[in-house]
């Protein structure tokens, strides 16, 4: 149960010469009883929903970046923002006792374990790559026509970002306690954006 209705699965069975199958489908209840059909096909219930899951949280994500993007002076600026965001994904490693359990750190990484065992749902989980990639390469050219980034190769610098983003994530859930993980996250920025940033005379 979400704020924008009741998440469901239905069970789909066809019968044909060749024998019985079953599939699933993933619906959303909004408030006001309406059904949507979200995802068909899927072989097992639990992959339907972990799957609309997994849309959920990025949909989230996308959403935050577009609202720093929109509010931001310069592109800078809106990367230091993005890295602030980062925050709440980390609060678990300043937990004390951090057992894995709850947050969102543990569900990054349950992500990533359900898409080694499941090839529908690996292909899913990286399915967004592509197009973060082109979010951080237009958003690096923004800042080269702008003139606060240097005249570098755009989609390098996307790629970069995503790494240091991806691992920094992988490094919070290997080592929760070790470190001040949401500083490490706006230092490990800067120290990109050094590289990135125009010099100014």
């Amino acid at each position: 149960r979400g704020a924008d209705g009741v998440l469901f699965t239905k069970q789909q069975v066809s019968h044909s010469r060749n024998g019985t199958s079953v599939s699933y489908e993933l619906h959303l209840q909004l408030q006001d009883g309406q059904k949507v059909k979200l995802l068909y096909g899927l072989e097992r219930e639990e992959q339907a929903l972990f799957i609309e899951l997994l849309n959920q949280w990025l949909g989230s994500l996308d959403a935050q970046l577009d609202a720093v993007r929109a509010e931001a002076r310069s592109v800078p600026a809106a990367l230091r923002e993005m890295a602030r965001l980062a925050r709440h994904i980390f609060a678990d490693a300043a937990q004390p006792g951090f057992t894995g359990s709850g947050g969102q750190l543990p569900m990054f990484l349950e992500f990533w374990t359900q898409a080694t065992r499941d090839p529908l749902i690996w292909e899913k989980t990286v399915e967004p790559n592509g197009r973060y990639v082109e979010y951080f390469t237009g958003l690096i050219q923004a800042g080269i026509a702008e003139g606060s980034l240097r005249p570098e190769d755009a989609a390098a610098a996307a790629r970069a970002v995503i790494a240091l983003a991806v691992g920094l994530l992988l490094n919070g859930l290997a080592s929760p306690g070790s470190t001040d993980w949401a500083k490490t996250v706006t230092q490990a920025v800067d120290m990109l954006l050094e590289g990135l940033l125009q010099e100014t005379a």
